[in-house]
């Protein structure tokens, strides 16, 4: 046990070992708000839009979900009490890498906090999956549940094994697997034991189903109609999220002013193509004729049940400028958009 915490020690000072000369801020010029959200080059809309939600409808809760642990690493609490450690080289590898563009770092370290909570699942659903005896089911679970070790190990093996559709090259995994381990001291004997455990029947293919659904998260570009959900993001920050496909009528109007007065984080997402019935109307919305984009998410900051009108933002930051926002009559709304995803928490 003790020869295991120090290799764990070792291995989580090593995570640290190129830090530049000042770690940048946690917050920016604008602070916990929607326009500080920007998303980067992955298909993460689902999350950016969702954190964006958030922003906008309970800053202070953004805040207390994360705890500076020191200049370089971070807690990050969900709101079913799960804890995930962020530290500062992986959030330096979302920001070099472009998939996140926010002001400060606290966007990028809940990007990369649900990053590693998904990883954690992936494994959790792997082990469960797999043909393995029940002692050892019961060994990985515990492992997984409670140990950074592996599940940073396993992501950064990811990496590099996931393609643009969100596929994992099985052989690759395992050659990044051993190389991971190898630089963090793990013996051969568990490196051995662990790179067994991608032959056992179904651990790989659940790793495999969950990483793909999630692809964004390692690397990989994917749609929002592929891909995550706003409302699972919405769930894991707040704690309950709920879902509606917009259809004109009472029940859409009652989801939209609940949310205005009750200050629920809210998104909507729209479908994979556009009727030829919206081309007409682009020209006559507010803010211009560029602000639809098809299987993409976005934040409903506004409804003004009165003027029958829907504000939004793209979590782009622009398309359409100034910062993404723009207004649209509740009609056009129902036109363009086929999902709406919204906390269902009571403050």
């Amino acid at each position: 046990m003790l020869r295991k915490n120090l290799l764990f020690t070792i291995f989580i000072a090593s995570l640290c070992f190129s830090l530049p000369a000042k770690v940048p801020p946690l917050f920016g010029p604008s602070g916990v708000q929607p326009q500080a959200v920007r998303q980067g080059s992955l298909g993460s809309c689902y999350f950016h839009s969702a954190i964006a939600a958030i922003a906008a409808s309970d800053p202070a809760a953004v805040k207390r979900s994360i705890q500076t642990i020191k200049a370089d690493q971070w807690k990050v609490q969900f709101a079913d009490h799960k804890i995930e450690n962020v530290y500062f080289n992986d959030v330096q590898y979302t920001r070099n890498s472009g998939f996140d563009r926010s002001e400060g770092l606290w966007v990028s370290i809940l990007f990369r906090a649900y990053a590693q909570r998904t990883m954690r699942e992936a494994l959790l659903d792997a082990v469960a999956a797999s043909d393995f005896p029940a002692i050892v089911k019961s060994t990985g679970t515990s492992f997984f549940s409670n140990n950074d070790l592996l599940l940073l190990v396993y992501d950064r093996a990811v990496r590099s094994a996931i393609n643009q559709e969100g596929d994992i090259n099985r052989k690759l995994l395992a050659e990044n697997l051993d190389k991971e381990m190898a630089a963090v001291s793990i013996s051969a004997e568990t490196r051995k034991l662990v790179l067994k455990m991608l032959d056992s029947k179904g651990y790989f293919d659940a790793l495999a189903a969950k990483i793909k659904s999630n692809g964004e998260l390692f690397g990989a570009y994917r749609a929002v109609g592929q891909g995550g959900l706003p409302e699972h993001v919405l769930a894991a920050f707040t704690g309950k999220a709920n879902g509606l496909n917009v259809t004109s009528g009472i029940e859409l109007v009652s989801a939209l002013s609940r949310a205005q007065q009750s200050r629920q984080a809210i998104t909507a997402s729209t479908g994979s193509s556009m009727g030829p019935k919206l081309r007409g109307i682009f020209d006559s919305v507010t803010g211009g004729k560029d602000w639809y984009v098809s299987s993409h998410a976005y934040t409903i900051l506004g409804f003004d049940s009165g003027q029958r009108t829907v504000t939004l933002r793209n979590p782009w930051g622009d398309h359409p400028d100034p910062e993404g926002v723009f207004s649209i009559p509740l009609d056009t709304f129902v036109s363009a958009y086929e999902r709406i995803a919204f906390s269902d928490t009571n403050r």
